[in-house]
């Protein structure tokens, strides 16, 4: 090592020539290492999934029946008028029951059928007919409210608001089934007083009589029909 004041060779801290301070040397500047590169990771492709569909809402099928509602109601009157004009002329057969000694048999019979067995037994047919006229009558007047209402939404006819919705304040679906289920219950009642009853040594036979099943069907119908509209379609109403 040399002296950098005045040159001479020093092996000390201080000079042994000038007496000046020697600074130790610095030790050389070691560049900063660098990181290995890592080479870029291709990112993980999640798989690509077909969006499903997304299931129709309430809402949207309240909206579906509301716009075809007169669709419907023409439905239901087209088979209303079929099953009216069958039973003013007592076309359907009636379910004759015969209970004796503890023993039932039932039979569909006609209803001249039925009426001869009356006459027969001393009794009247007379509310099987009765029961099938006004039911008859209720679902032909079913099917006059259904096809007005059609006529009212699909080509702008007056006839139901001038014949009908001016006299009622209840809503056509509603209407239409409120009146033929009563006419059914009507019906059923009718049917009641057609029955007779004989006795013969010591044994006791009852006949009855009771309405054809398609008047059952037309009864889950229309209370279908208006319990759907009174509590489901009115209440959605704007």
């Amino acid at each position: 090592m040399f002296c950098k004041h005045c040159g001479s060779p020093s092996e000390t801290p201080v000079c042994p020539n000038c007496a000046a301070r020697m600074q130790p040397a610095q030790p050389p500047v070691q560049p900063p290492v660098q990181p290995p590169v890592q080479p870029m990771q291709q990112p993980m492709q999640q798989p690509i999934t077909q969006a499903q569909p997304a299931p129709a809402a309430p809402s949207d099928f309240l909206k579906t029946v509301k716009a075809n509602l007169h669709y419907i109601l023409a439905g239901i009157a087209a088979l209303a008028f079929l099953i009216g004009i069958l039973n003013v002329f007592s076309v359907f057969n009636v379910n004759g029951t015969v209970e004796m000694a503890g023993r039932s048999e039932s039979e569909y019979i006609s209803v001249s059928e039925a009426a001869d067995t009356l006459d027969g037994a001393d009794s009247s047919a007379a509310s099987i007919y009765i029961g099938n006229i006004l039911f008859g009558l209720a679902n032909l007047a079913v099917a006059a409210i259904g096809i007005l209402y059609f006529l009212k939404v699909a080509k702008s006819m007056p006839y139901y608001d001038q014949f009908i919705g001016s006299k009622l304040k209840f809503r056509p679906a509603f209407t239409m089934g409120a009146l033929g289920a009563i006419a059914v219950v009507l019906q059923f009642i009718l049917y009641l007083f057609s029955g007779v009853s004989e006795s013969a040594f010591g044994f006791t036979m009852e006949i009855s009589f009771g309405i054809n099943w398609t008047s059952w069907l037309m009864f889950v119908i229309f209370v279908g029909i208006a319990v759907f509209d009174k509590f489901v379609l009115e209440k959605k109403a704007p």
